[in-house]
């Protein structure tokens, strides 16, 4: 039985090692995209830290505790997804950055905007025929509206503030 289970966690951790590294290429292919951040919103990384801080007290019982369970394995499982965790974006994510936006792992750049409007605090954006947003601090909007006229005008929604 424990050496199914070893060999169901090392399964896990190379799955897991997989998932970190696509994610860690795309995060920074994404940042790149993104360029210099200009404002971010995380409303759900609370919740996440709590998640990680859950993953490290079960690192301690498989440690201290004699579970049954194959440490070196669970330890790698539990670090892994603790990394994942905190490394990844979260669904309702968002990102305004000098060179694009982003909403959970989508990262696009001005020119490839669906189609945009600047109003009041946030510039949203359309993604897969959704609306997403993101806020702009007050002395960046003006020049993001002139960036995003020069870009891709035709594209700036017809309801505007």
């Amino acid at each position: 039985m424990e050496d199914q289970s070893a060999g169901l966690l090392v399964l896990t951790s190379l799955l897991l090692s997989v998932a970190f590294v696509i994610s860690t290429l795309r995060e920074v292919r994404g940042a790149r995209t993104l360029g210099k951040l200009v404002s971010r919103s995380c409303p759900g990384r609370g919740r996440r830290q709590l998640a990680v801080a859950f993953l490290c007290l079960l690192g301690g019982v498989v440690l201290i505790a004699d579970t049954g369970v194959p440490t070196l394995p669970a330890l790698q499982v539990l670090l892994l997804g603790g990394l994942m965790l905190m490394w990844t974006p979260g669904l309702r994510d968002s990102a305004l950055g000098e060179g694009g936006v982003r909403a959970g792992w989508f990262v696009r750049p001005f020119a490839e905007l669906e189609e945009w409007r600047l109003t009041g605090d946030h510039l949203r954006w359309r993604l897969f025929g959704e609306w997403q947003a993101c806020e702009v601090p007050p002395d960046e909007r003006e020049s993001l509206r002139t960036k995003l006229e020069q870009l891709i005008p035709d594209r700036e929604s017809r309801f505007r503030a």
